[in-house]
């Protein structure tokens, strides 16, 4: 499973709460380069990283981020098909 998130939603909240990327980054105690490459679709958040996020503005988690689950062909180790949730 990836998440991959959804920048205008995060950066808009950003906005609305008077917040940017670093004062995200302070107030849930995480790498403010990391999380900014999250924020602008470069990085896949973990599960954690994302509750966290989505916590944070009282959302849940698919108002900010895409799921995305591959299937896998076991055999031959190749993705058959991905399935955004």
């Amino acid at each position: 499973m990836r998440l991959f998130s959804k920048t205008n939603n995060i950066k808009e909240l950003l906005v609305l709460n008077g917040k940017n990327v670093s004062s995200l980054s302070n107030d849930i105690n995480y790498n403010r380069s990391y999380l900014n490459q999250v924020v602008v679709g470069k990085k896949s958040p973990s599960p954690k990283l994302a509750k966290q996020i989505a916590d944070y503005f009282g959302k849940d988690i698919e108002d900010l981020f895409t799921i995305e689950s591959l299937v896998l062909d076991e055999a031959n180790h190749q993705v058959i098909e991905k399935l955004e949730v």
